[in-house]
């Protein structure tokens, strides 16, 4: 879509419809027809971009953003054949003191203009007025760009030292941070035309608009609410839900020996001599935009039951007309805890005690059962050392709580596996077959749902991150091996075929990857035995140097990386003023 520069706003305009935003007042906007710019003075074209991801109000008082997708690339598709997109890159359009508006936005191939060059405007006016030709625009002339470069220049004094004191350096800090969240980390997505916040067995039949999105995982929902008087479904086209998670598709071409004979439909003739039709295997995240943040600073549970680094992971299979989902989630232990401190690994504590945990576990897992049914929680914490105090609280927890819709598994991780003994997860995954087998999955098929998940794994460690990555990535790989069976392509003893197991751990251990760097700032610790199958000496010296980078980042870097993300999704704003 096209931005335009006013003398009083700024406007999107994306086909017959145009958004416009007051200059002075980024929190009133409203929709008109294309046209009405035809009333518009020193109209120009300042660039274009994908979509609005919403309005950051102002820090110490100066002037409030419009943050806006400037690159994006597409990345699959949903089971409804909607597109979606990774967002690569994004921009912060604010109004300088002048009236211009800054930022850095793709050239409009339109009108050429670019808003991060203000000798370019000039191209971007010229070409914007022979194009809309019979509007009514106003004559008066843009300011001459060396007269502008002058009064910027007289501004700065050569020689001035800047004051630490200047609010300015804050908000270019906390701005940089935001910039950093979106560029190059493969976290954001979006699809234009359907509902990405919302798994296949939740999704509703019929035209998707942003007000039906998941509110757990609408990440930018709190950027949308700067604007008063909002209305999503008028404004659809320029205000795009994004999650913060992953997502990636594997095309897999399946082939049969020939032997074998498989098929879909009684009435259909086997295929026995050439390759069946590829599948299509994909994996989303989704990370809740409560409790968010980064690892040591957000831990544990909150008074409304929401959990620190709180994952959506959703596995589909797609062939042959068939779709097919599971879901589990990860989440912080339940109750209030932290570990403050400065060292590598400071021991945990628990900051309230049980009666007043109590309610906000009650809370967790209320509203997590409301949502997917019965529950089956694996605990992967260690039974001694320093994190056996929060493993006995949330065990307690469980007992207190003592509902029919909660199955609990505890599995010290660290003590089964150790010595690279991993293989030993299998020894989990076996004993939870019949609780996958109770669930189910979610399958559709052209003619409707066959059958629904009724229930998920809840699988924590201590960060939820890298233990959990593994064991997730065994449950998800034998509830595979268990939809296969179901559509006929593996009689129901047999194995996952290589080519779509190769692409099942890739595309995990890459999901593993993403979700840690969003947490901890590192790739995911054994991740070469989630991507491989295999625990080598090289991945522990891998792990070695993410562990000493995840200390540097989480000591150093994680404080403004924590006020960013709070700012895109509890609206912090009001506080730096």
């Amino acid at each position: 879509m096209e931005v335009l520069s006013s003398r009083e706003h700024i406007i999107f305009l994306d086909g017959k419809k145009s958004l416009w935003f007051e200059k002075h007042n980024f929190s009133s906007c409203s929709l008109k027809e294309d046209w009405s710019i035809c009333n518009e003075q020193d109209l120009e074209c300042v660039g274009s971009c994908f979509g609005i991801i919403g309005v950051i109000e102002p820090i110490s008082g100066l002037f409030p953003k419009i943050l806006v997708i400037k690159r994006s690339c597409k990345v699959g598709t949903l089971p409804d054949d909607k597109e979606v997109f990774r967002i690569d890159e994004v921009s912060l359009l604010e109004i300088a003191a002048d009236g211009y508006v800054a930022g850095d936005l793709c050239r409009c191939h339109k009108h050429g203009g670019v808003a991060s060059s203000r000798a370019n405007a000039n191209i971007g006016k010229s070409t914007l007025i022979n194009t809309i030709g019979s509007f009514k625009l106003a004559t008066n002339s843009l300011k001459n760009a060396t007269a502008q470069a002058a009064v910027i220049a007289s501004q700065v004094r050569p020689g001035s030292k800047k004051d630490p004191r200047d609010p300015s350096r804050l908000e270019r800090k906390i701005c940089d941070e935001i910039l950093k969240l979106f560029h190059g980390t493969n976290s954001f997505y979006f699809c234009p035309t359907g509902d990405i916040t919302k798994a296949v067995a939740r999704q509703k039949p019929g035209v998707k608009t942003q007000e039906e999105c998941e509110d757990r995982f609408f990440w930018n929902k709190a950027l949308l609410s700067n604007t008063s008087g909002f209305n999503l479904q008028n404004r659809k086209d320029f205000f795009i839900p994004i999650i913060q998670g992953y997502f990636e598709t594997a095309r897999v071409p399946l082939f049969l020996q020939e032997e074998e004979e498989v098929s879909l439909d009684p009435n259909m003739i086997p295929m026995t001599e050439s390759a069946l039709p590829s599948l299509e295997l994909t994996v989303i995240s989704r990370r809740s935009r409560f409790r968010c943040g980064t690892r040591y600073l957000r831990r544990g549970v909150d008074e409304n039951g929401y959990v620190a680094n709180y994952v959506e992971t959703e596995q589909i299979i797609r062939f042959s007309g068939h779709t097919v989902s599971f879901i589990q989630v990860r989440g912080s232990v339940p109750i209030y805890w932290s570990q403050p401190g400065y060292k590598y690994r400071p021991p945990p504590q628990l900051d309230k005690g049980e009666l007043e945990c109590q309610q906000a576990f009650k809370s967790h897992f209320n509203r997590e059962v409301d949502t997917y049914g019965k529950i089956c929680v694996v605990s992967l914490v260690e039974k001694i050392g320093k994190e056996k105090i929060i493993g006995d609280a949330f065990e307690k927890q469980i007992l207190m709580h003592d509902s029919p819709d909660l199955a609990y598994a505890a599995f010290d991780f660290h003590d089964n596996c150790r010595g690279l003994r991993f293989e030993n997860v299998e020894l989990l995954v076996s004993a939870l077959e019949e609780e996958m087998k109770a669930m189910k999955f979610s399958w559709i098929d052209s003619k409707g749902t066959i059958c629904e998940q009724t229930g998920t794994f809840r699988v924590n460690c201590m960060d939820c991150l890298d233990r959990t990555n593994v064991v997730q990535m065994a449950v998800s790989r034998r509830v595979l091996l268990l939809i296969l069976s179901k559509l006929g392509l593996v009689p129901p003893e047999g194995k996952v075929p290589e080519s779509l197991l190769l692409a099942h751990q890739t595309l995990w251990a890459n999901n593993g990857d993403a979700i840690s760097k969003q947490y901890a700032g590192t790739n995911a610790l054994k991740g070469d035995y989630t991507r491989t199958g295999k625990r080598k000496l090289a991945g522990m010296m891998k792990d070695g140097v993410n562990s000493a980078s995840r200390f540097y980042i989480n000591r150093f870097r994680d404080a403004f990386r924590q006020v960013a993300i709070s700012i895109l999704t509890v609206m912090m704003m009001k506080m730096m003023s």
